[in-house]
Formats: C-alpha cells, sequence, structure tokens
C-alpha cells in the first residue's frame, strides 16, 4: 500500500511537468507524395549506398606487388598509383610495370547488343554489333569504343551470334573457396597437419597446389583441387592446362564429393595420348563409358579444353583447341549428383591450369574447320544447324550476308550464321612493339594497342587493327605492360 502511494504522489508530481521533442522532417525530394511521414535514412551500409570499392592490384616487373587504385598512365609520365598507406599518388616508371589487375563496375545492359566476336590475325578478339561489312572493311558498333572500323584484311574469324550466357566462374583469383589436399601429407588424424582445408586453402596449408599468376600449378602427382559451384542444367566448363614433362589429369565434375573416386560424378582422364570418361555413382563404382586416341597433343605443351554438359540430354562433349574430338551419351541415369568441380594431377609432371570459366551453354557445338593456323583458299560459313558453305563473302549488310560460291550466289540471313572464317595467307607470329599493351575485356576478348593515356575517363592509343583508338576504362579487367620485353619471362610456364 505504501509503495503504491508513493508511485502515486511521484506520477501526479510529474504530470504536472510538460515537455516536447520537436521533430523537423526532412523528405527527399523523391520521396512518394502519396506516403506522408518521416523518412529515416538507413545505415551507411544500406543496399541503397554505393559498394565499397574492391583494392585493385599492380604487379612490377620484379614480382613486387601493391594494391592501390589505378588512377592514370601516360606514355611519357608512367603510372599514378594511389596506395592505401600512403598520402599522395606514388608515381611508377611505365617500364617496371608488368600487369595492372583492375576492379571495375559492370558494363549492366549497355552491353546487351555486343552479339558479336570479331578474332583478329594478331589474336585479338573483340566484340560488339555487327552493323556492315564490304570488301575493305567492316563496321562494329561498340559501347566501349564507338563505332569501330576495321580492316577486312586483319579479320580471321567473325562469330555473329553469340549467346548471353551467365557466367558461373571465372578465375582462378586466388586459393578462397578452393578445397585441395596434398597426398603426401597423411589424412586427418595421423598427427600433423590435415590436407583437406574446409572454406578455402589458406597459404602455408597442406596442399600440392600453389596459386600464382592467376593459375594453379603444381609437380605432385594425386594433388587435388575443387570448389563447389551453381552449375546450370547445360554448362561449359573450360579451361587452359600447360604441362612440362608427361602429365595426366582427371577432371571430376558435378561431384557432390570433393575427393577422388569418390561420391556421385562424372570423370573425365586427359593426357597427350588418350582420353577417357567415366562415370561414377556410390552404389555401382566407375564404369568406363568409352575411350578415344588424341594425338593431337603430343607435340604440344599447352591446350584449351572444354567440357560442355547437358545434363537433360545426358551427353557430353569433349572441345581441345575449339575442336570437337569426342562426344558421350550417357544411356542411364545422370551419374552427376552436385554441383562440384575438382582437379586431380596424376601424371608425374608439372601441371598448370589457368583461365577457369564455367559458363551457361546454349547447348551448340562448333564444327570442326580448318586449324586456324593453316591456309584457307576459300572463304567459310559455318550455319546454326551444322551446315557449311564455302567461296567468297561479297559482304554483310541489312541483316544479311551475300555469299557467292561455286553453284550459286546465296543471301543468308544472319541469324542463320553461327560463324566466318575468312580465307587468309598463312598466319605469322606478331611482332611485339615496345609501348604496346594487351587490354583484357572484362567479359570476353582483348585488345593489343599502344598506349598513349589512361585516365578515370577515356583510353587513349593506337591499334595496328583499329587506328586510333579512344576506350572506357570501365570495359577492362586487367591490362598488361612491356609485352616485348616480357617474353623471356614467359617461357617459364611454371615459376619453380
Amino acid at each position: 500500500m505504501k509503495h503504491f502511494l508513493a508511485t502515486f504522489l511521484i506520477a501526479a508530481t510529474v504530470a504536472n511537468v510538460s515537455a516536447e521533442i520537436v521533430i523537423t522532417p526532412v523528405r527527399p525530394t523523391d520521396a512518394p507524395k502519396d506516403k506522408p511521414g518521416i523518412i529515416v535514412p538507413g545505415p551507411k551500409d544500406s543496399a541503397t549506398a554505393p559498394a565499397e570499392k574492391r583494392p585493385e592490384t599492380i604487379v612490377l616487373t620484379n614480382g613486387d606487388t601493391l594494391q592501390g587504385l589505378f588512377l592514370a598512365f601516360d606514355a611519357k609520365g608512367g603510372a599514378r598509383w594511389q596506395h592505401p598507406a600512403v598520402k599522395l599518388p606514388i608515381e611508377l616508371d611505365g617500364a617496371s610495370i608488368s600487369k595492372v589487375k583492375l576492379e571495375r563496375a559492370k558494363v549492366g545492359e549497355v552491353a546487351q547488343k555486343q552479339n558479336c566476336s570479331v578474332k583478329f590475325l594478331n589474336g585479338d578478339e573483340i566484340v560488339g554489333e555487327l552493323m556492315a561489312m564490304d570488301e575493305e572493311k567492316l563496321t562494329l558498333d561498340t559501347w566501349y569504343g564507338g563505332t569501330l572500323t576495321i580492316p577486312r584484311k586483319s579479320v580471321r574469324q567473325i562469330s555473329p551470334g553469340l549467346a548471353k550466357m551467365s557466367t558461373i566462374y571465372e578465375g582462378p583469383t586466388g586459393m578462397d573457396g578452393w578445397t585441395g589436399r596434398n597426398p603426401n601429407v597423411p589424412a586427418e588424424g595421423a598427427g600433423i597437419r590435415i590436407g583437406r582445408i574446409v572454406g578455402g586453402i589458406k597459404a602455408g596449408a597442406a596442399t600440392a597446389w600453389q596459386y600464382q599468376n592467376e593459375a594453379f600449378v603444381t609437380s605432385s602427382s594425386g594433388a587435388q583441387i575443387g570448389r563447389t559451384l551453381k552449375l546450370a542444367t547445360q554448362s561449359n566448363i573450360e579451361f587452359d592446362v600447360a604441362w612440362r614433362g608427361y602429365f595426366q589429369l582427371a577432371i571430376h565434375f558435378y561431384t557432390d564429393r570433393l575427393e577422388q573416386y569418390v561420391g556421385n560424378a562424372y570423370i573425365l582422364g586427359l593426357n597427350p595420348q588418350n582420353i577417357y570418361l567415366q562415370r561414377m555413382t556410390a552404389v555401382e563404382g566407375q564404369n568406363n563409358l568409352g575411350n578415344t586416341n588424341l594425338q593431337s597433343l603430343q607435340q604440344k605443351t599447352s591446350a584449351h579444353i572444354s567440357i560442355r554438359v547437358n545434363k537433360e540430354q545426358k551427353t557430353i562433349s569433349l572441345l581441345v583447341d575449339n575442336i570437337l574430338v569426342q562426344q558421350w551419351k550417357d544411356n542411364q541415369d545422370f551419374a552427376g549428383k552436385g554441383n562440384g568441380l575438382m582437379f586431380v594431377s596424376q601424371g608425374q609432371g608439372a601441371v598448370k591450369l589457368s583461365g577457369i570459366r564455367v559458363t551457361e551453354w546454349d547447348g551448340k557445338i562448333p564444327a570442326n574447320l580448318p586449324a586456324a593456323s593453316g591456309k584457307l583458299s576459300e572463304d567459310l560459313a559455318r550455319l546454326v544447324n551444322n551446315d557449311s558453305v564455302s567461296g567468297v563473302l561479297k559482304g554483310i549488310k541489312d541483316g544479311k550476308i551475300a555469299f557467292t560460291t561455286s553453284f550459286a550466289s546465296l543471301d543468308i540471313p544472319l541469324e542463320r550464321v553461327g560463324q566466318i572464317e575468312l580465307a587468309q595467307a598463312k598466319i605469322e607470329k606478331p611482332v611485339l612493339v615496345p609501348g604496346e599493351v594487351r587490354a583484357t575485356f572484362a567479359g570476353r576478348g582483348s585488345v593489343t594497342f599502344t598506349l598513349e593515356n589512361w585516365d578515370a575517363n577515356q583510353v587513349t592509343g593506337y591499334s595496328p587493327n583499329l587506328g586510333r583508338v579512344k576506350f572506357s576504362p570501365a570495359a577492362f579487367s586487367q591490362v598488361e605492360f612491356n609485352l616485348d620485353k616480357q617474353k623471356a619471362a614467359s617461357d617459364d610456364l611454371f615459376g619453380f
């Protein structure tokens, strides 16, 4: 009762005291008019706030690396680099720069019409919207460089029907997200370091694969490295492989276990002599789907591999250096029950994996065109139904190609054309010019040109294929400098 009276008296006393909180409503100019009230700004890290910019990386010719922001470059003054620990920008001699890895904004919808790939005799590739072509030049409209006029004599190949495929993975950019095991380190419980790392391989961890210069390298037989991805119903798994000595590589894909010969998956075995494909299930074990001789790699030390999978049709196709070498069909249920991708080195030589790219796939297999290094006496067009015609490409205009063959003159709708390869003399190895750089596009392709100036708004220079160029810096993911000086260093593919 006493407690109640005390509380009542305090309340009565306070009741005679008044206070007022004044809130001045500040509404953004774009706030909806039909919803009155106070607009409370969200936290700084909300979805509406600009995303924090990831650091860029510059690699010097002596191997040193710096993180920060690439500000500018000019041919006379070199590069200006902002390091987070240094107040003023650092000026670097252009001759000391090996490459710059860029983190630029995504191109978004501006590149949706960029549906044609043009490959040059020097190995460059650019993407844009094909406008027209005649006997002298090809015109390509691009979001990053405006309308480009390309001499026909510089063009090696035209692919006018690029499908927009979502990228699932592109790298490697480091060990993060990859799981590996060193065959020379005992498994868990043996009293020393565990060879299996969950959530990503850390520096110094027990794995025989190493990350060096945007590649995985190993010289240990049995070394494995893998990761889980969001593989599509139709996927293209491609990568570049280089080797020294005898190599044997096993690729596990659509696997539900990142362990060798365990779980449900497909396994592609690859060496310079032959290939094989196995289906593997936890119940039935391994079953061989077929072997094929592969002699095209015997005189090489590198190759581009593409594994194209159609889960619904249960087909797996292998392309080596863009040539279809084998296609398998599994007559049983699709064996892969997961989304894992794993590489296992089984040979005695050194192996390097780079340019790993996993994308959705449109289900199309390119025809086996003549080798690009050989001489084509006539222009060659492959249609989307895998028919092909040879003759003379007279031009491209109004959505059609004019093609003259030995039996007729044809006007073929551009949407029916998958690829055109132009008759050329034998391709000569390009001569590198001092001051040239190779800029890699964020989506696809690269261009080699003499870089004059680079700032936040524009990149200017001169290209032997395109003449004077003005590019948007947002187009590129990497720039390689001093190409003429790096040849000797590039002869060592592995760096160990």
